[in-house]
């Protein structure tokens, strides 16, 4: 009997193989048609005057890859603030965080469904754009989105693998590998005499609703646990990113202090420390004002990380599998510690003495302000 199937490390296996070969053919397809019609080298000229209509590309479902187009988006209206910006998104609770950012017309919702998706190409060819971006180096999406859009510049990254015939063609930093910060780069440098003004921090900004929303949760959260600092945490990640539930124990109660208060997925009925507060919320909007009224937020590399240091709040993340250099947290007062704590059992202690250092540091820097 082949027992391949029913052992879940080989269908993993199996499942990584596939995927590394569709990327490798993947990337050969696209090397192949890049050598026809594609952007391969840098290239741009000044814009004959300031787009009055700008479409963002940046279509992922992953929530940091939503908040990463902040500062784009930020330096875009910045840099022309006559231009109205567009903005289509895979996920439709993602259009709350970007509906408040400025010069922000229309975030709309791109469905998968066959009726979702011819909706999506007509509006893109219906639609007249100045200037279109595609902030990513190698997405498929994006590069879609762009093909069919009707825009009269077309800004990217130059690459071997750069199918898309782009009027505007920038090289790929070497310095800089966070891709919010490189999507910022490719307007500085990709359109010449333009005067960009940059932001290299990501924000959301909740409307009224949403923060009095926040501040009833909050309220009820914490009960008669108030005057302390209050940090919240999030014990939550994905695959090889997420700290062990021991590991956050041990970490919660080294923290003296402050009050505590754990961000739960929607749909968990307790905390993962037994009388610790805990808050749920599932629109994104609330929960970001929710996240600043936090004095401090501590979480892994995840994405309610990244929406608690776009909220403004002083932010701790965790690091064990990946590099902070391409995902740390950008945002006031933000810090990023790698560990990894299976082999370092007492890093749980270290952290938590660090994050009540941090938190004083980042209280003083507000009183002063």
């Amino acid at each position: 009997m082949n027992t391949s199937f029913s052992n879940p490390g080989a269908g993993i296996r199996i499942k990584l193989w596939i995927k590394e070969r569709r990327r490798i053919a993947r990337e050969r397809l696209s090397t192949r048609l890049a050598q026809y019609r594609g952007s391969v080298e840098p290239r741009g000229e000044p814009l004959d005057r300031p787009p009055e209509s700008i479409l963002v590309c940046r279509l992922n479902k992953r929530l940091g890859n939503t908040l990463f187009m902040t500062p784009l988006i930020r330096s875009l209206a910045a840099t022309f603030p006559g231009a109205a910006i567009d903005v289509p998104v895979l996920d439709a609770g993602h259009r709350c965080l970007l509906t408040g950012l400025p010069n922000v017309r229309e975030v709309f919702h791109v469905s998968r469904k066959p009726a979702g998706l011819l909706s999506f190409v007509l509006r893109m060819r219906r639609r007249q754009y100045d200037l279109a971006i595609d902030p990513s180096l190698n997405a498929v999406s994006n590069r879609i989105c762009m093909s069919l859009c009707r825009a009269r510049y077309k800004l990217g990254f130059a690459s071997p693998e750069q199918w898309l015939h782009l009027t505007h063609a920038v090289a790929l930093p070497a310095h800089e590998a966070h891709q919010a910060r490189q999507a910022v780069y490719l307007l500085e440098q990709g359109i010449p005499g333009i005067g960009a003004k940059v932001f290299d921090k990501l924000e959301v900004r909740p409307d009224e609703k949403a923060k009095a929303a926040a501040e009833e949760v909050l309220a009820r959260a914490l009960g008669d646990r108030r005057g302390d600092p209050v940090i919240g945490f999030f014990s939550n990640a994905t695959g090889n990113k997420r700290f062990p539930p021991e590991w956050w124990r041990s970490w919660a109660a080294a923290i003296r202090g402050a009050t505590l208060v754990q961000i739960v997925p929607p749909g968990a009925t307790e905390p993962l420390v037994a009388g610790t507060a805990w808050a749920s919320l599932a629109e994104l909007d609330r929960l970001a004002a929710l996240m600043a009224l936090f004095d401090l937020f501590v979480a892994a590399d995840s994405g309610p990380m990244h929406l608690a240091a776009a909220s403004g709040t002083p932010t701790i993340g965790l690091f064990r599998s990946t590099d902070p250099g391409d995902y740390a947290p950008l945002g006031r007062d933000c810090l990023a510690l790698t560990l990894d704590p299976e082999a370092d059992p007492s890093s749980a202690e270290r952290v938590a003495a660090r994050t009540l250092e941090h938190l004083d540091t980042s209280i003083q820097k507000f009183e002063a302000t």
